[in-house]
This record gives C-alpha cells, structure tokens and sequence, in this order.
C-alpha cells in the first residue's frame, strides 16, 4: 500500500493534479491531461520516495515497490507483444505467468487493458524517464543551485503537458536559474 499511496496519493497523482486545478491557465490545461506526464509523474514519484529514504527499514514496502517495477516491465511487453507482434492474449498472459509466477487468471485484467489502450503502458514509462532525464540534466547543469522543489514546481506547474512542452519548460528554467 506504501507504494501505491506515493503513485496515487502524496506525492503522486492527488497532489500532481490538485495543483494542476488550482494553477491560473485555461480550463483545458487544469482537466486534460497527457498520459506520459501524469503517470510518467505518478511511477517517477514512487522512485524518487525511495531515492529520499523512505524505505529504509521498511524491507517488505521496498519489496512491494521492486515487485509494482517488475509488473511495470512486464506490461511494456505485453503492450509491446500484441501491438507490434500481434500476440494473442493467451501469449500474452503466458509472459506474464512466466515473467511473474501469477496464476494466469489473477491479470487477465491487465491483459485486457493493454488489448484496448495501445500504447499506455509504454506511455507511463517514458514519462518516468523523461522526467528522470530532465531533473538530472538540471541538477547536472545548475550544480550546487539546484533545488529539487523548484524543478518539481516546473514539473507540476502547468499541468498534464506534452512531455515536449515540459522538455522546453526545464530548459527555459535551467536558462533562468543559470543566470542568477
């Protein structure tokens, strides 16, 4: 549960999109969202929770946490499996069974999700990665000057964005924050 509170509560989804409906932009910004940065947010906030310590002592949550990263993978696959190679959700569900010794029955779910929404599972890992990438290109450029809140305020600050848009966002606030 530890988890899956940092993806959809603190400092995941609720706070990510609470902000988004209290920021002073048009309508549309507050409510529509892109997949990669709301949920790339979501998996880089359960991430980052570890990278700052919070399951240190806690050797089940962190367990939990490897376990949701290994579910995560294996749903790129199946998304991967029967969108570019035509898989079956029979072949699909054996992946999982093998990757992840579920009884098969227990995901069909997550199959079927994958089967009508071609591209999410995809979607949610390259908006982790991107963000990841950018918050080290900026701590890379701005050294001893970068603050995570403030990189986090420009990841936040304008709502569910096309991850390109957010890519221009941290270069501009890189440009700023290099010229004090």
């Amino acid at each position: 549960m530890t988890v899956v509170f940092h993806h959809e509560a603190i400092p995941g989804h609720h706070v990510q999109l609470t902000l988004a409906m209290e920021q002073e932009m048009p309508l549309l910004m507050r409510f529509v969202s892109f997949n990669g940065l709301v949920e790339g947010w979501a998996l880089y906030c359960e991430r980052l929770m570890y990278d700052l310590g919070m399951y240190e002592g806690k050797p089940l949550d962190n367990l939990a946490r490897l376990d949701l990263e290994l579910m995560r993978a294996a749903r790129l696959v199946i998304d991967t499996g029967i969108h570019a190679y035509g898989w079956t959700r029979s072949e699909a569900a054996a992946h999982v069974e093998d990757l992840r010794g579920w009884p098969r029955g227990s995901f069909v779910g997550t199959i079927d999700r994958y089967v009508i929404l071609p591209g999410q599972g995809s979607s949610y890992m390259v908006g982790k990665l991107v963000i990841e990438s950018l918050r080290d290109q900026a701590h890379e450029a701005l050294a001893d000057a970068f603050d995570l809140a403030s990189f986090h305020d420009v990841v936040l600050g304008t709502g569910g964005i096309p991850l390109e848009i957010l890519e221009a966002l941290v270069g501009q606030y890189i440009a700023d924050a290099s010229a004090h």
